[in-house]
């Protein structure tokens, strides 16, 4: 018997590293774009239309003059909202029973289990229920008995879609359509309401003041919440553009809200928020292309449209995964969760004509914002 010929290489190694093109998608009206992949291409016209509706927004920033570190238009954003401020006595409306003007807001994939959960933690923690808005993933009709356990919420809204995979964006556009009151309480669907949880500080900042959104934070959990910033921060080649997230630079801005010193006004937060809902509507709400990583994009366009956000990070709630076998989680679940990022986080830089992204601890920012040291960096996705 003669031997195996030697195994062939899968790839030739040369001793350097190939780092590939990022594929863009191929649009009709492309903006500085020179390269595309027709696989990451966007094949629905609602997608496409609601994309060049955000390009229109970006041909309206003005990139800003001899500033070699930051010359396209993104960096326009880099200014500071304008500080956030009290409103006229006799503008004030107060609110002062949650269950009359919020309604949670939670996108579900086949888990209606931990949606059940998290209206049994509002009843717990607060002896009250508030109304919430569930959209879920079809086409199937769940079990009889976990439709009578939705059923002993009467105000919990579960609806389900005629399709199996909607995506975080659109499935949460499809129960902001479901809210009838004043504001809306993001959250994802194996979050826990805690009995120190405290909605009425939340309401009571969007009732007083003329911020559009204010945040919490998951306990124990990393929070991103940070002013956001886009340059080159390199002087290296290839300069790509990039998009950043200074964590913690709110707090030590401290453009504190008015009358609630513990909370800071902030660019972007975690998905832990209250929002007015006439306003994130009126932006659009969440990109429905953007099945996972909506999340930038929609404080991109706010921080775009000038509408001001207030974090209050000792404003917490508790965060149980269901993992892998648990009967809460579907088997297709973490791959529709962790699907691949590459075509999502292509369209999501190209809608916006960036290059990369990144998030950092502990950088130092001047009173106007501005990153006070210079930053070598090479990825450090957020």
């Amino acid at each position: 018997m003669s031997p195996l010929p030697p195994p062939v290489p899968l790839i030739e190694v040369t001793g350097k590293i190939h780092v590939p093109d990022p594929l863009f998608p191929c649009l009709n009206d492309p903006i500085g774009l020179k390269k595309c992949d027709p696989n990451a291409s966007r094949v629905q016209l609602m997608e496409e239309n609601w994309f060049q509706e955000d390009r229109k927004l970006l041909r309206k920033l003005t990139a800003p003059k001899n500033d070699s570190d930051c010359d396209f238009k993104l960096c326009a954003l880099n200014k500071l909202t304008p500080p956030i401020k009290k409103l006229p006595v006799g503008e004030i409306m107060s609110c002062t029973k949650p269950w009359e003007c919020v309604t949670l807001v939670t996108k579900t994939a086949r888990r209606p289990l931990l949606v059940i959960r998290l209206a049994q933690s509002v009843r717990d923690s607060f002896g009250y229920d508030l109304p919430i808005a569930a959209f879920d993933d079809g086409p199937d009709e769940h079990s009889k008995e976990i439709m009578a356990n939705i059923a002993e919420f009467p105000l919990l809204d579960y609806q389900i879609g005629e399709h199996n995979d909607y995506g975080i964006a659109e499935g949460r556009n499809k129960a902001l359509e479901m809210v009838k009151t004043k504001y809306f309480l993001l959250l994802d669907d194996d979050v826990l309401m805690l009995n120190t949880t405290d909605i009425q500080m939340l309401i009571d900042i969007l009732d007083t003041t003329d911020a559009s959104l204010a945040g919490g934070e998951l306990a124990g959990r990393g929070n991103f919440a940070g002013l956001m910033k886009f340059g080159y921060f390199t002087d290296r080649e290839p300069r790509r553009k990039k998009m950043g997230i200074a964590i913690g630079s709110c707090e030590r801005m401290n453009r504190t809200v008015p009358d609630f010193p513990k909370c800071f006004q902030c660019d972007l937060n975690t998905n832990v928020f209250l929002a007015e809902t006439k306003t994130v509507k009126s932006i659009g709400g969440w990109a429905p292309e953007l099945k996972v990583l909506e999340h930038r994009d929609l404080f991109i366009r706010m921080k775009a449209a000038g509408l001001k956000i207030a974090i209050c990070r000792h404003i917490q709630l508790q965060h149980m995964q269901a993992v892998a076998g648990d009967v809460e989680q579907p088997d297709d679940y973490e791959e529709k969760r962790r699907r691949t990022s590459k075509k999502f986080l292509s369209l999501l830089y190209n809608r916006w004509n960036f290059q990369g992204s990144w998030a950092k601890y502990k950088l130092q920012v001047d009173n106007d914002g501005n990153l006070v040291d210079k930053l070598e960096l090479n990825g450090g996705y957020c």
